[in-house]
């Protein structure tokens, strides 16, 4: 009896020893970051919806399904993207080919620049990816026993690396099985990391929390970590593209264009017993693209410019000045002497087969719209050699008629080898280029001579020039 009486009475003593021992045991409660956020180097959701209707061997229209997917429209999917088709039961782009988006026409329907190998069955995925770089970024307010930083990124429940888009949760890619790449996890801090701050060892795996599912990444640190410095984690490689998070496509057939999807970053700094010590929940939300868009026809703008009286043009001083719409000859008191003018056109073209300039007109100038002509014979016109498409000099004032000449390096023909005469039949060429050309220019110079036997009267004629691209 006095056994059993000491060995109670030893637990008794013994119970409150441990009970204090357990309540003596450290309990980290988590802290909170003196700020956190996640940015996204490209925050546009990718694309992802079905084929509605069977397309050919090498067609290029697709209509996409109304319902059903994440993307039930063609709102996000922008002339340029690169895109791939997918057979549901796949993975991957079929045939391991892309496309270019060459033509978006409405909301159901649209068509990629070159034919589709093997064609395309109802419920085929059209698959357009947006990747991006993601930085979380945070000031820790306690360093203390600092061991390594976790970080959850959403992820969907199945395939959450497959590199094809999730809805509402973000794809791994390759980012998963080369997260210990050079270059895939990095760290920066504010100014500079003083204490030689690192991260190694990064590690990938996706884990359930509260029937959420997580890409998890975990680095450990090194050097001296400071509450005074901002560090920022990057996930994702600068230049390799797969080797980035896939941004998620709209969450399903509720989405409202333009409302962004926000999902939740969480990072967190943990001790060597993965004891947390400080967490945030950072918000990241990704949203529509906006097409911007502006239609520039292929053009000529094209200016005709007067010269004024005394200026050294084509070879020659001009003795008469003209206006954009009038070539002002006047009153001819001196025969046999030659008068001179010119206008001088400007062109710019964004056509890629360049301008080509012509002139034509309604003949000899004419007493009164009628008879008689300057000059009352072509025969002898110039020096007795030029025509509406042969040049010829004209250096000889009693050789009445009128005529013109060109300068310009793209002048179809220069007054260094002379002149010619117009043409009331059709159009001649003057000048043309064949390229996009900003303010080209081209003069055309106007010689006239009259006879001192002409008979007195007003003279006129119309001349009409005409300007447009090439292709």
């Amino acid at each position: 009896m006095r056994k059993v009486a000491v060995f109670c009475v030893s637990l008794l003593i013994l119970s409150p020893i441990y009970l204090s021992i357990s309540l003596t045991r450290p309990v980290l409660a988590a802290g909170v970051f003196q700020q956190a956020y996640t940015t996204l180097t490209n925050s546009r959701f990718s694309y992802y919806g079905s084929v509605n209707t069977a397309v050919a061997t090498g067609g290029s229209d697709v209509v996409v399904k109304s319902s059903g997917e994440p993307d039930n429209d063609t709102n996000n999917l922008f002339n340029g993207d690169i895109l791939c088709f997918n057979n549901p039961a796949s993975t991957g782009c079929a045939n391991q080919t892309t496309y270019t988006t060459s033509n978006v026409v409405d909301s159901t329907h649209f068509s990629v620049s070159s034919g589709v190998t093997g064609g395309l069955q109802p419920g085929d995925r059209v698959v357009a990816s947006q990747s991006a770089r993601m930085a979380i970024t945070f000031q820790p307010t306690t360093v203390a026993n600092l061991n390594h930083i976790r970080i959850y990124v959403p992820a969907a429940s199945s395939s959450s690396g497959d590199g094809i888009p999730d809805s509402g949760k973000f794809d791994a890619n390759t980012l998963d099985t080369d997260i210990a790449s050079a270059g895939v996890v990095s760290l920066s801090c504010s100014a500079s990391c003083a204490g030689a701050e690192t991260l190694t060892s990064p590690a990938y795996s996706t884990t359930t929390i509260a029937g959420q599912t997580y890409h998890m990444i975990t680095a450990t640190t090194g050097g001296t970590w400071s509450t005074s410095r901002v560090y920022t984690v990057t996930l994702g490689h600068a230049s390799t593209v797969t080797d980035r998070f896939i941004n998620p496509a709209p969450s399903g057939t509720s989405h409202t264009r333009g409302v962004g999807d926000k999902l939740v970053v969480t990072v967190q700094t943990e001790n060597s017993t993965n004891d947390i010590i400080e967490k945030a929940d950072t918000g990241v939300t990704a949203n529509d693209g906006v097409f911007v868009s502006a239609y520039v026809p292929i053009s000529v703008t094209w200016t005709i410019s007067g010269i004024a009286a005394s200026q050294s043009v084509c070879g020659t001083t001009t003795s008469v000045a003209t206006t954009a719409t009038s070539v002002p000859f006047g009153t001819i008191y001196a025969s046999d002497t030659f008068f001179d003018a010119a206008h001088l056109h400007t062109i710019t073209t964004n056509a890629p087969g360049g301008y080509v300039l012509q002139v034509m007109s309604d003949g000899d100038p004419k007493k009164n719209g009628s008879t008689p002509t300057i000059p009352s014979n072509r025969t002898n016109s110039c020096d007795g050699s030029c025509t509406t498409t042969v040049t010829g000099t004209w250096a000889t004032a009693t050789n009445s008629g009128f005529g013109y000449t060109l300068s310009g390096t793209n002048a179809s023909f220069s007054y260094t080898s002379g002149y010619r005469l117009f043409d009331s039949t059709g159009f001649q060429t003057i000048g043309s280029y064949s390229s996009t050309i900003s303010s080209d220019t081209i003069y055309t110079c106007y010689r006239l001579s009259v006879s001192g036997t002409q008979t007195a009267g007003l003279y006129w004629d119309k001349i009409t020039y005409h300007a447009y691209p090439k292709f």
